[in-house]
């Protein structure tokens, strides 16, 4: 195991992919230093409050940006042992099938773990630079760190399983397909997840906003030169809400699947019943399931 792992990692070094991807994560983590930096300089009050803990809702940021390298990164890295006639070299010399899939599942893990890496030392020295007082809260950033780390051994599995069971150089662009699905699904989800059981029949009545002391925005309807109560207006059952058990199934499914997880690590959506140990199971979970599919599945492949 040790020599296919070495060779591999010798093998990833020398990858254009591997380094493409990697100023592509680069490139994504200076941005979002360039908007902390924007921030800090044109938002001096809300810095103030809020730089106590602005870096933990951003550190699980990568996530969705991380799902996106893997998928060009495995299928192009793993692949190319097919048309080069590694794997055969490799089961030749007596390395049996077991020891190439995990030796492969490890270097894609491997660089997940080091994309992840570049994107965290980049953000967080650029935060203790900024604000070298009062940074972070240092537990909340851990307990975040460690949450993504599920995540990532699932991505590695699920695009290993997918780079390493199909032989054709099409993989790629399935790969891609699968990635744009994992990220749109979530979103469609979440937008029924979040429909109301009632809709509001507005009846002629205008809709205003406005801010109150705390600076929170408010909604509120005026009508016929009145201000009307939400609680006055008629209300008809929405035909988009989803009920029971679909819901359930819409959640699960949000908290299970890997671009479910990278919005919700993101800060970009909160799902009802989601919570950090909850999604650390499911990415353990589908990183073994994943992983036991491969590695059946690869034993019996026809390698000729």
């Amino acid at each position: 195991m040790r020599n296919l792992l070495s060779a591999n990692f010798s093998r990833l070094w020398h990858s254009v992919w591997f380094w493409l991807c990697g100023l592509g994560m680069l490139g994504y983590t200076l941005w979002e230093v360039s908007q902390l930096y924007a921030f800090r300089a044109h938002a001096l009050t809300v810095w103030e409050v809020e730089r106590a803990d602005f870096a933990t809702p951003r550190v699980g940021d990568c996530s969705l940006l991380l799902l996106i390298a893997m998928a060009v990164l495995c299928p192009l890295f793993l692949n190319s042992d097919y048309h080069d006639g590694t794997i055969r070299n490799k089961l030749v010399v007596g390395r049996t099938r077991a020891q190439v899939y995990l030796a492969n599942y490890l270097t894609m893990l491997a660089a997940a773990l080091l994309y992840t890496l570049l994107y965290e030392a980049v953000l967080l020295l650029a935060i203790g630079f900024t604000v070298p007082e009062n940074l972070w809260n240092a537990q909340a950033v851990t307990i975040k760190l460690v949450g993504l780390m599920p995540f990532i051994f699932s991505v590695a599995a699920l695009f290993t399983l997918l780079g390493q069971l199909v032989r054709s150089r099409g993989v790629t662009v399935l790969s891609i397909l699968l990635v744009v699905l994992l990220l749109w699904l979530p979103r469609q989800q979440f937008d029924r997840l979040c429909e109301p059981e009632e809709k509001t029949l507005l009846g002629g009545a205008e809709v205003f906003v406005e801010v109150d002391e705390t600076g929170e925005p408010h909604q509120f309807y005026w009508r016929d030169g009145q201000r009307i109560a939400e609680e006055d207006l008629e209300t008809v059952p929405n035909p988009r809400y989803l009920a029971a058990p679909l819901r359930t199934v819409y959640t699960f499914l949000l908290n299970f699947l890997p671009g479910g997880q990278a919005f919700q690590l993101s800060d970009s959506i909160d799902v009802e019943g989601g919570s950090g140990p909850l999604m650390a199971a499911y990415g353990l979970l589908l990183s073994m399931l994943a992983t036991g599919a491969g590695l059946l599945a690869f034993r019996r492949m026809d390698l000729k």
